[in-house]
């Protein structure tokens, strides 16, 4: 009875320290399609999403649209891995916009099943493009503080906002801004740009990069998701040879004292800091005083924070 009792404890212990079967594990690729078609075109696109298993041999899935439409489609929607499953792009009769759903993979108890595949489907408009960007506004890095033209930024970055809108019905549009020196002439070569927005939205650039002690300048235009620009507008009703802002340098981070100094050194040094950015643009747009004497354009350009 005893040598008994020993082999069914043997037993049991051999099956509790039996290794577990390994987890079938679903995956896909790749995570995200993307796609785009020229408006009135009618020729089918198709893109592929690989189907892969791990851990327990092969899987058996099926394959979806979530929303559903004419324009999306997947084949096979069934079958075992590894397989591939297409994804047919109609844009025949599609707007110019940007059409979006979701491909969905089941393979039942899987880790990773159901996976979720995102689909945009850009239909690129020839109709009018988006109306020129309006009430430009230039701003502190924080995207709050505003900045006047002529006026002094306290970092190496700026945030551009504006007004802008499309035709009825069109893609949603985002801004896009040019930065140039003052001097350096616009080459229509965007600087940045930012998240797109509804039409008749603010929408906002951010542009980093920028050198200490320089005044620039800078224009906006609208673009759509199809690809459409609106024309170049400059900020501001200045002149293109006056600065619409200027990064400044930190009161307290001067050369020759150092990180940290400050006192009549560093006062004294960015006094001439701010006369020598003055005299450089006054240089450059002579004009006439109401006498009939050639004089110099100045603005009040700062060339240091906190005056």
């Amino acid at each position: 009875m005893g040598l008994l009792t020993v082999l069914l404890a043997t037993c049991k212990i051999d099956k509790l320290t039996k290794d577990p079967p390994p987890l079938a594990a679903l995956s896909v690729a790749p995570g995200r399609v993307l796609d785009s078609a020229a408006v009135g075109s009618t020729a089918m696109h198709v893109d592929s999403i690989a189907l892969t298993s791990s851990g327990a041999g092969a899987l058996a899935w099926s394959a979806s649209v979530k929303v559903g439409g004419g324009w999306l489609d997947v084949t096979p929607k069934t079958g075992t891995t590894p397989a591939r499953v297409h994804v047919h792009l109609n844009p025949a009769g599609l707007d110019p916009g940007v059409y979006q759903d979701t491909v969905v993979v089941s393979a039942g108890q899987a880790v990773g099943s159901p996976a979720r595949v995102p689909v945009d489907f850009v239909v690129a408009g020839s109709g009018p493009p988006p109306g020129p960007p309006a009430a430009l506004a230039q701003f502190q890095s924080d995207g709050v503080t505003a900045v006047e033209p002529g006026g002094t930024l306290t970092s190496r970055s700026a945030v551009f906002k504006a007004t802008v809108s499309g035709p009825a019905g069109s893609s949603p549009v985002r801004l896009e801004v040019e930065v140039k020196a003052v001097g350096t002439a616009f080459t229509g070569t965007s600087s940045g740009s930012g998240a797109s927005v509804a039409g008749g939205g603010t929408a906002s650039a951010t542009v980093g990069g920028l050198s200490d002690n320089t005044a620039y300048h800078w224009q906006a235009r609208a673009v759509d998701q199809g690809g459409g620009t609106s024309a170049w507008v400059s900020f501001g009703g200045n002149a293109e040879t006056d600065p619409d802002d200027c990064r400044g340098s930190d009161r307290t981070g001067s050369a020759g004292g150092g990180a940290g100094s400050s006192g009549e050194y560093g006062d004294e040094l960015h006094r001439r800091r701010r006369d020598d950015v003055r005299n450089q643009y006054a240089r450059r747009s002579p004009v006439r005083h109401e006498d009939g004497r050639r004089g110099r354009r100045r603005r009040d350009v700062r060339g240091s924070l906190g005056r």
